[in-house]
């Protein structure tokens, strides 16, 4: 369980505190991220009984080698004390000076920044569970389940709204857990969507405009394939791999961005494909169509070059 010192010294259950962003804000993404484990010691407040004592500190720092992770992951450590009570900092500043020569790391490549917790020493049994391998993970059997799926999904769709014309479609994607929602849009709707954003949110230039065509949030047949038989039984194992590989549900959970992007990757190579495919002729497309991926709260600038990018590849 995470702990905290309450103002008087003693410990309590607490939520994890999330300042790792105050360490590393303006340290670009590439940046490797690594997992840190510190062991540090807490001093005994005299004045309070059953204060101090030894704790297990884990978090993930950005830098461009261990050693410069380990100074984030201190200034972390100093930045989340300083969150406490003042009798917590001034009880712990001579001990995080006094533990710095043998502070102890676990250093494990990450691919997200999480917050750091403080964990009493004798609650960690060994060292923190492995990532799940994406080495299990076949992107090839995903890219044949997910066409085969949509594939259904679409002609099932548009076959029933064959009066309708449609300006776009694509897969609105949470690639950490692996949703895939199929996505469509008419001009009529869109209309309709945009007086709404004008009447209520005052939306007036042209740039809102064209950011809300494309926000599959927005759009009226947003995961139409999952109101569709069969869809949600064939697709969750692979729901499941996904989140397990992100460890998701576990308390190591830290999102894989080369699964991420490889997924991602995967999906635009199935939409390609169904471009290709006799199924595709089942939409009625307006002269301005369009087709996109785009990962959940992803700009679609990024999901745009990722598609283009893909075509490039297969077209060589």
């Amino acid at each position: 369980m995470a702990t905290r010192l309450r103002n008087d010294g003693a410990c309590e259950p607490c939520h994890k505190i999330n300042s790792a962003d105050e360490v590393c804000r303006d340290t670009p993404l590439s940046i490797p991220r690594f997992q840190l484990t510190f062991r540090v010691s807490f001093a005994a407040d005299p004045e309070i009984a059953g204060t101090g004592g030894d704790f297990c500190f884990r978090c993930v720092s950005r830098g461009a080698n261990e050693a410069v992770a380990e100074r984030a992951g201190l200034k972390l450590v100093e930045n989340t004390i300083k969150r406490l009570s003042p009798k917590s900092v001034a009880s712990c500043a001579v001990a995080l000076s006094a533990c710095r020569p043998s502070t102890e790391f676990d250093f494990t490549k990450f691919q997200d920044v999480s917050a750091g917790d403080f964990v009493p020493l004798d609650e960690v049994s060994g060292e923190l569970p492995e990532p799940h391998s994406r080495a299990t993970l076949s992107m090839d059997k995903v890219e044949a389940l997910l066409f085969e799926l949509a594939r259904k999904s679409i002609e099932e769709f548009f076959s029933s709204h064959a009066h309708e014309s449609f300006y776009a479609f694509g897969f609105d994607c949470n690639a950490e857990y692996g949703d895939v929602l199929l996505c469509a849009n008419t001009d009529a709707e869109f209309e309709k969507t945009k007086k709404h954003y004008v009447e209520q949110w005052n939306y007036q230039s042209e740039e809102q405009f064209c950011s809300l065509r494309r926000s599959f949030g927005d759009w009226t047949y947003q995961g139409f394939n999952m109101n569709q038989a069969g869809w949600n039984e064939s697709w969750e194992a692979v729901e499941r791999e996904i989140q397990s590989a992100h460890g998701i549900g576990q308390d190591w959970a830290v999102e894989d961005q080369e699964l991420t992007e490889a997924f991602l990757q995967c999906v635009c190579r199935v939409l390609i494909r169904l471009e290709q495919d006799p199924v595709f002729e089942r939409i009625s497309k307006t002269e301005d169509f369009i087709v996109q991926v785009c990962d959940h709260d992803e700009d679609i600038f990024t999901a745009d070059a990722r598609l283009a990018g893909v075509r490039a590849t297969l077209a060589i």
